[in-house]
């Protein structure tokens, strides 16, 4: 009787993360927010965190992930886009304070806070929108 052996070898997660890595460089949206990618492999599977600053970046980017030889899945919950942050915060603010500045996660909100809204309960509001990172007010 012959017996053989199936040998499974897996790529090391060191060249999993060089080869996404590179490709935060071949995408000029990317190169711009690679600074706010972090990307974390453990036998295989990759967990990718941070911000983007458009929703075609980030599916761009998690569709060319699992392209890399040795990704097993991706876990992709904990990266953001700070377009539909800045639309979900915009449909929380009252008339008078608008979005001034969105990026990577930072929000500037601006504009007159009108009397009957109350100041920190809109921020509490605000803070819970997931990827929001710090708020930063300039109220008149």
């Amino acid at each position: 009787m012959m017996v053989h052996t199936t040998v499974v070898t897996r790529r090391p997660d060191v060249d999993i993360q060089a080869d996404i890595e590179r490709l935060l460089l071949t995408y000029p949206p990317l190169t711009k927010d690679r600074h706010s990618i972090q990307v974390q492999v453990q036998d295989g599977a990759v967990t990718v965190t941070g911000h983007v600053q458009t929703p075609n970046t980030r599916r761009y980017f998690l569709n060319l992930i699992p392209t890399v030889e040795g990704v097993t899945s991706v876990d992709a919950t904990r990266l953001f886009d700070d377009e539909s942050i800045r639309l979900e915060v915009g449909r929380l603010l009252p008339t008078g304070v608008r979005v001034g500045r969105f990026q990577y996660g930072n929000v500037v909100l601006t504009g007159r806070l009108p009397d009957d809204v109350n100041a920190d309960d809109l921020l509490e509001q605000v803070r819970q929108v997931p990827g929001v990172r710090r708020i930063i007010t300039d109220f008149r």
